[in-house]
Parts: structure tokens; C-alpha cells; sequence
């Protein structure tokens, strides 16, 4: 029955305007796309004005544009393995695009959204040859593509957010940056192999980061706290839950950290979820938890015959499964083994598990490896929170692009002035002329269910 409707529908739109057309399968000219999935009313507007009804199958040329009616959406399969969801009210113009398997130097893409939003993952494109290759333009931003899947919404005074509250579209936020690398530092993303990680980099929750020797990295998380992985350290950011974020394990408002050492030593500094809920804020090893209670504190982990007073040279390249050692620099910590009652450790103060099903106790002295550590105290590293992980609260949208990245990388580009977008980031470009970060994902793009992932995956059939 719904069928019969569709196909009525259409044959009384053919029959007020008989100069409408539906789109071919078979084009005159070199198709670049092909409709993969329509549902509901969609039309293009081809180069020399002709109007059709685009259908399934139909195939699309440079110059088309495709606009999509109330309720209404189409999925566009490009050549070059590209796939472009465009949502209803929307209307996206065909500017340019050449393509061939055998010319990475000649590939050229340029989409020019006119109203609405689309979601699009690049194909090859997007992938190989000139970074410059892939363009997508907005009013007066234009986005740059590298092999990435992406969402755009352009705001002409029509981006009220009215999408379900449980609807989410976002990537896993950015956790942390490096902010200074020294020496080869490497990362593992989402249990991936390891890269070498460069200064300025993303980190997420889940990633696993390894040092080797003579080499450190300082990290600045997104609520203000920082680490210093020391050499030869091994450690995962388990859970990282910004306090500004409404996902994941922790309420809003409060976020959560959980860093698990495996190797090596870190120096830690907290941000706000440790000064705000310092329950929140945990480092575990195999033998031992510490609990933060806003504060700054060196933590390493020793063999489990070394002396309270071990050096550097006696605790050497050690995994975390025999002894830790920490001192509280700032505030207090607690220390529990697997066993016993926590250990709360003042400033000046150092504390010890030594092995598994031990409890933690005091030290009297000062290990001399906390009195020898020469890589920098992270709470001395300046970072401006803004520029690294954007703003919090999201500029006036009514007019202007927005943004989101939900995998790879992504330039947004106005006036001259540009900035780098990684994955789980948005950034808005306005009436300013200065685009900016965004530190979550506006909901109109998060909650928007024509941009969700699934869209790529959908028939399309009328509901």
C-alpha cells in the first residue's frame, strides 16, 4: 500500500508538471554518482536547468544539484567508492569531480552544500594524491578532507535542536593531547598497533601509550589535568569521561579517570574532575590503586626486592606486577594494595605496596629515584585548554556552518584562517569570519537521526 502511495504521488506530480522527468539509470553524459538509496520525494536539478525526480539507480553528473524535499533523503554513491547522505531540506550542488584509478595527481572533488546537511565518508579521493583533492564548501567555509567520515549542517536560521535526547551521533571525544614528545613516544588506538605519536596529537579513552628509554611525553587532558609519562613507561587511559560530557559510565557533570600503568612511571597533576570529585580519578597497577584526592604525586614501579630507598639504577625497566612506589608532591593521596586498609599520604610523604596481596604502607624515607627525576613536573606546563580542546559553551548557530568529525582528520577553513580537526571534534564556522573548536559535538548535529551511521547502511525504503 505505501508503494501505491509513493508511485501515486509521483505520477501526480508528473501530471501538474509534465515537464519533470524521473532521472535516468543511463546518463547521457559520465556519471560521478549514483543514487544508492532514496527515501521519500527527491529531485536534480541538472547543469542546464532540466528538473527530474531522482529514484534509486539514477545517476548523477557534474553540475547536478539534488535537493531533498520534508522528511525526504538520498544516499550518494560516488565512483571513487565515496558515500554522501544527504538530509531532508537540503539542497547539494555536483561542482566538480573527476576521478580515475590510474591518475591519483588528476582526482578532484568539490561539493557545495546550499542548505541543510549532509554526512559523507570519502573514498579514494579523499585518500591518495593532493590533500587539496577533496573540498567540500558552505557559505563561507570550506571543508578539507583526508580519508575521514564527517557530518556538516548549515544553519540559515533553522538549526533548532529538536532531535531525541537518546539519539547520539558523536565520535569517542578527544581526551588529552601531547602536548611536548621527547625522544620516540608510541600510541595504540582502540587496541590498533603502535604509531609514533608527534606533538600536538589526540588521545582517547581506551588508547595504550609506550615510552622508550631516554624518552618522555606530557600530556594536558581536557578537564585541566596533566601527566608526564616518564621513560620506559607503559600505560593505558582506561576510562576518560570529561565533566562537560553527558555520555559514558560517570553523570554529567562529574566525568571520571582511570589510568592503568603497566610499566614504568608517571608524574600526574589533576584537573578538575580530581579537585571537583576526586572518587572520580583513579591509577591502578596489578598490585596496587591510588586514590586522588586533588593533588600532584610521582608514582613508579619497582622490583619487588629493591630497597624504600631504590635509585633509578635499582628499579631499571620494571612492569607493574611486583611493587609501587609513590610520593604526594601536593594534596594527599591514598595508597591500597589488593589487600589491607589504605595508606593516605600527605605532601612530602612516600608509601609503598610491595607485591601482590600486600598491604600498602609508609615509607620512612624518600625513595632516591623521586629525589633524581629530572623529566618536567606537569604541573608547570602552561596549556591553553581553549585553543587544545575548544570552547565549552558553543558561539550563537543560527547562522553559520557546523561541524563534526567522527573519524580521521578534517581542515575547516574561512577567511584564510584554519584549523585542524581530529576525530570525536566539531568546530563552527560563523558570521566572524574565524572558525573555531567546539569541545563537544553541537546536538543538532549529535542527535540528528538523517546523520546518524546507519544511514550508510539503510535502504531507504519509504516508511
Amino acid at each position: 500500500m505505501k508503494n501505491l502511495l509513493t508511485s501515486w504521488c509521483v505520477l501526480a506530480i508528473l501530471a501538474v508538471c509534465p515537464s519533470l522527468v524521473l532521472a535516468q539509470a543511463t546518463p547521457l553524459v559520465a556519471s560521478v554518482a549514483t543514487a544508492a538509496a532514496v527515501d521519500g520525494t527527491v529531485f536534480v536539478t541538472r547543469a542546464g536547468g532540466r528538473q527530474a525526480i531522482l529514484a534509486r539507480g539514477s545517476s548523477l553528473q557534474v553540475g547536478d544539484a539534488i535537493n531533498t524535499t520534508r522528511n525526504s533523503t538520498v544516499r550518494l554513491h560516488f565512483t571513487d567508492g565515496g558515500e554522501t547522505v544527504v538530509r531532508p531540506e537540503s539542497t547539494l550542488v555536483v561542482q566538480k569531480y573527476q576521478y580515475q584509478k590510474e591518475s591519483p595527481a588528476q582526482d578532484n572533488i568539490l561539493l557545495q552544500l546550499l542548505k541543510g546537511g549532509i554526512r559523507a565518508l570519502t573514498g579514494t579521493i579523499g585518500k591518495r594524491g593532493n590533500v587539496d583533492a577533496y573540498q567540500l564548501r558552505a557559505n563561507t567555509a570550506t571543508v578539507g578532507i583526508r580519508g575521514t567520515d564527517y557530518s556538516v549542517r548549515l544553519c540559515q536560521q533553522d538549526c533548532d535542536d529538536k532531535g531525541e535526547a537518546t539519539h547520539r551521533n558523536s565520535a569517542t571525544p578527544v581526551a588529552a593531547r601531547a602536548v611536548q614528545v621527547r625522544g620516540v613516544v608510541k600510541v595504540s588506538h582502540n587496541g590498533g598497533a603502535l604509531v609514533a605519536l608527534a606533538e600536538g596529537q589526540p588521545l582517547y579513552s581506551g588508547d595504550v601509550l609506550q615510552t622508550q628509554l631516554d624518552s618522555h611525553v606530557v600530556l594536558v587532558f581536557s578537564d585541566g589535568a596533566r601527566i608526564t609519562v616518564n621513560p620506559s613507561t607503559r600505560m593505558g587511559i582506561s576510562e576518560y569521561i570529561n565533566p562537560t560530557q553527558t555520555t559514558g559510565s560517570a553523570p554529567a557533570g562529574i566525568g571520571s579517570m582511570i589510568i592503568d600503568m603497566f610499566k614504568g612511571g608517571l608524574r600526574f597533576a589533576t584537573g578538575l574532575i580530581g579537585k571537583t570529585h576526586p572518587d572520580k580519578v583513579k591509577v591502578r597497577t596489578a598490585t596496587a590503586t591510588i586514590g586522588i584526592r586533588g593533588t600532584v604525586f610521582d608514582v613508579v614501579c619497582a622490583p619487588g626486592g629493591s630497597a624504600d630507598s631504590a635509585s633509578p639504577a635499582d628499579l631499571g625497566d620494571m612492569p607493574c606486577g611486583e611493587s609501587l612506589m609513590a610520593q604526594t608532591r601536593e594534596g594527599t593521596i591514598t595508597l591500597t594494595g589488593t589487600q589491607g586498609e589504605p595508606v593516605v599520604l600527605p605532601a612530602g610523604q612516600s608509601g609503598r605496596v610491595n607485591g601482590p596481596d600486600v598491604p600498602a604502607r609508609a615509607l620512612q624515607v624518600t625513595p632516591n629515584y623521586f629525589k633524581t627525576l629530572s623529566t618536567p613536573e606537569p604541573e608547570k606546563i602552561q596549556a591553553n585548554l581553549e585553543g587544545l580542546f575548544g570552547l565549552q559553551t558553543a558561539p550563537d548557530t543560527e547562522s553559520g556552518v557546523l561541524l563534526t568529525v567522527h573519524e580521521g582528520r578534517v581542515v575547516l577553513a574561512q577567511a584564510e584562517k584554519d584549523i585542524l580537526l581530529d576525530a570525536g571534534e566539531s568546530a563552527f564556522a560563523g558570521r566572524e569570519a574565524i572558525p573555531v573548536r567546539l569541545q563537544t559535538v553541537p546536538p543538532i548535529l549529535d542527535r540528528d537521526p538523517f546523520l546518524s551511521s546507519g544511514m550508510f547502511k539503510a535502504n531507504m525504503c519509504r516508511r
